[in-house]
């Protein structure tokens, strides 16, 4: 695999120390060598701050045809180069099915030092149009299929796609999404004057969901209720599902069992996964009993891209 360092005039004005945090983003992520594309890293100036990103191009991209576009967004406290890493099988997945995959990182939490930080953060809403951002950079490649722009997001990134989604006006289409342990509506103790907020997926536009779980998650309770600190009640994983149903028009279509075993041997045999599908769209749902708050250590990757080549 290559690995090439794009910097951009904003970056170049960074300290040295900076400027070496940059040069090792991508290159700390442990990757398949097997992937044959190329790792290009790169910032820019967005919002007046820099903002750095990865971007895995397949093999496949110089065969003259236009490419899915999928973004991978890191959960809270962490960073792009978490997301690229072989046990999350983005970059497997994007290899195999031709996909360029950006992998931006959140703003920096107060207490980072150099830049690119290595603990961020989605909760700014700037984040919404900032991805936004990182859509039209490529469609303006030209090789960009832009009827195939997928996103992919753990925890804060899956929170950060849920507001995405229901951002009305959003500047483009997304097709298909796929999260793992996402807070889709809270009470925080600490935020009172907030009320009890819910993502209102209603305001934008619909989209296909692959929609993954964990049943010992004690950060984002599957029932719902108190989280571990006491200071957060959730709504259930059932209510996320039922309420993308209810706007993708899947909520009165019957479930399908969805063979994750097929796609993965190796994959928990308890795991509960079932797909709705009407007109073109599709929301999937899996719970995996044993999964703590984390991502799955099972093929999670092999099912998302599948509900994406569906839509």
């Amino acid at each position: 695999m290559r690995i090439r360092i794009l910097v951009s005039l904003a970056a170049l004005t960074l300290a040295a120390t900076a400027e070496a945090e940059a040069q090792s983003l991508c290159s700390r992520a442990t990757m398949n060598d097997a992937a044959a594309g190329e790792v290009v890293e790169e910032s820019f100036r967005y919002g007046g701050t820099d903002r750095f990103l990865c971007t895995y191009r397949p093999s496949s991209i110089d065969d003259g045809a236009l490419h899915p576009l999928m973004i991978a967004l890191h959960g809270g406290n962490g960073n792009a180069s978490q997301m690229m890493e072989d046990n999350h099988g983005i970059i497997a997945a994007a290899e195999a099915g031709g996909y360029v995959a950006v992998f931006p990182n959140g703003l920096p939490r107060r207490q980072c030092g150099a830049l690119p930080c290595l603990d961020n953060s989605w909760m700014q809403p700037d984040n919404v149009f900032f991805i936004a951002e990182l859509v039209s950079r490529q469609k303006a490649t030209g090789r960009m299929d832009e009827d195939r722009v997928h996103l992919v997001g753990f925890s804060g990134g899956a929170k950060l796609i849920y507001d995405i989604v229901a951002t009305p006006g959003f500047p483009h289409s997304i097709d298909s999404v796929a999260t793992v342990a996402g807070a889709f509506g809270l009470f925080h103790a600490g935020r009172p004057e907030e009320g009890f907020s819910v993502t209102q997926l209603q305001q934008g536009r619909p989209v296909s969901a692959l929609l993954v779980q964990g049943g010992l998650d004690d950060r984002l309770p599957a029932a719902g209720g108190l989280d571990l600190t006491g200071r957060e009640s959730h709504v259930s994983f059932r209510s996320k599902v039922d309420h993308w149903r209810l706007v993708t028009g899947t909520a009165e279509v019957p479930a399908q069992a969805l063979d994750v075993l097929a796609l993965d041997p190796l994959a928990p045999a308890d795991l509960e996964a079932f797909r709705y599908t009407r007109r073109g769209a599709t929301v999937a749902e899996i719970l995996d009993p044993g999964l703590p708050h984390g991502w799955p250590d099972w093929d999670v990757m092999a099912v998302a891209t599948q509900v994406f080549e569906r839509n």
